[in-house]
């Protein structure tokens, strides 16, 4: 009965050292689940800021053609003005021109 005893208390001792090591062993599974779920809401936080300015470039991206779209029409006004300028210039010249034969008749 003493040797029973012994060796039921050497293997309930092992079990013991088993069950701390499966304990170790759960916790540093949960240290790692935890600092999974960091690395996920870091992820999450990059992602949205990654939309943010996704977004926000999308808005520049409007704006800039809003502004190209009227720099278009300001210079189709202008190539207008420059068109009409160089009418009323080629009147004048003509203009000029019969002033100066007018001033070759006796």
């Amino acid at each position: 009965a003493g040797l029973v005893g012994l060796y039921a208390g050497l293997v309930g001792l092992y079990a013991g050292e088993v069950g701390e090591y499966a304990g170790d062993v759960g916790e540093y599974a949960g240290e790692v689940g935890l600092y999974a779920g960091d690395v996920g809401l870091y992820a999450g936080d990059v992602g949205e800021y990654a939309g943010d300015v996704g977004e926000y470039a999308g808005l520049v991206g409007l704006y800039a053609g809003e502004v190209g779209e009227y720099a278009g029409l300001v210079g189709l006004y202008a190539g207008d003005v420059g068109e009409y300028a160089g009418l009323v210039g080629e009147y004048a010249g003509l203009v000029g021109l019969y002033a100066g034969d007018a001033e070759l008749l006796p």
